[in-house]
């Protein structure tokens, strides 16, 4: 009976862990689409163009001003964003690290739009399309 208990707790405790996952990577995401919408209103009432730059466990951004990047004046734009353990961000094809820059027009300086990936260590994952003025869920491959 002691034995039933001890599995039955083990799986119970694996689930709520699960969910808990799913949720923070749910709400982390929802965090970088909204940040990256705040971004391009940025870009389009300044007329300048914003970096948005990314490791695989955080994000920042930064405003081109008078010839060097800077932190933006939008204060949720301005701290360094760590990624709790265990997600991890990349782009395209597992790239972890680079950046998008956000031209005056409104597109990526790549022209393409980018498709970021929030992943967690059970393979759970949420993808971003990013066109330079929006970012919208995609199906996660």
């Amino acid at each position: 009976m002691l034995v039933l208990i001890g599995v039955m707790g083990g799986a119970v405790g694996l689930a709520v862990n699960s969910t808990g996952r799913q949720d923070t990577l749910l709400r982390e995401a929802e965090l970088l689409s909204a940040r990256l919408h705040i971004a391009a209103d940025d870009v389009a009432l300044a007329g300048r163009p914003m970096a948005f730059i990314w490791g695989p466990d955080r994000y920042a951004f930064r405003m081109l001003t008078k010839g060097e990047w800077q932190l933006p004046e939008t204060g949720v734009l301005q701290r360094t964003h760590a990624l709790p353990d265990p997600l991890r961000l990349s782009e395209g094809q597992n790239r972890n690290r680079g950046q998008i820059v956000i031209s005056a027009d409104m597109r990526p300086t790549s022209g393409e739009e980018a498709i970021l990936r929030l992943q967690g260590d059970g393979g759970e994952a949420v993808q971003l399309a990013f066109d330079g003025i929006s970012a919208r869920r995609v199906p996660a491959e």
